[in-house]
């Protein structure tokens, strides 16, 4: 029931994040909460604050308890994120690399567009001459 509820703090941001399959998003939640641990425990003692106080203290919180919590919880999200996003200038295997960002993914698929089309650009110089 902890590991569910430790992967299910990195479900939703991941799934915003990165391009990946429902089950590749699934357990990479899962194993970025086990290796930021600790990460993991202060936000779902974050979670647990504020729905204690909207339920305890404010009830009329609850209207924007749910994007505190996110906003609260982003400060840590940034910060593990950037463990996985690869740096620009560094050099990194495309295929291995099961987290990327959308406009990482596009990026990608521009860069083989291009070649694609310098390719049959060469190729067509090629037969003219």
């Amino acid at each position: 029931m902890i590991l569910y509820l430790f992967a299910l703090t990195y479900v939703f941001p991941v799934l915003a994040k990165f391009e990946n399959s429902v089950k590749r998003t699934i357990t990479n939640a899962f194993f970025m909460s086990i290796r930021h641990i600790v990460a993991t425990i202060v936000m779902i003692v974050i979670a647990g604050a504020v729905a204690a106080f909207t339920v305890l203290v404010f009830p009329p919180l609850i209207i924007l308890g749910f994007g505190l919590i996110a906003f609260l919880q982003s400060y840590f999200l940034r910060r593990i994120f950037a463990f996985y996003i690869p740096q620009e200038g560094t050099e990194e295997n495309e295929e291995e690399n099961f987290f990327m960002t959308n406009a990482e993914l596009r990026e990608q698929e521009e860069r083989e567009h291009l070649e694609m089309e310098q390719q049959e650009n060469d190729s067509a110089e090629g037969e003219e001459e």
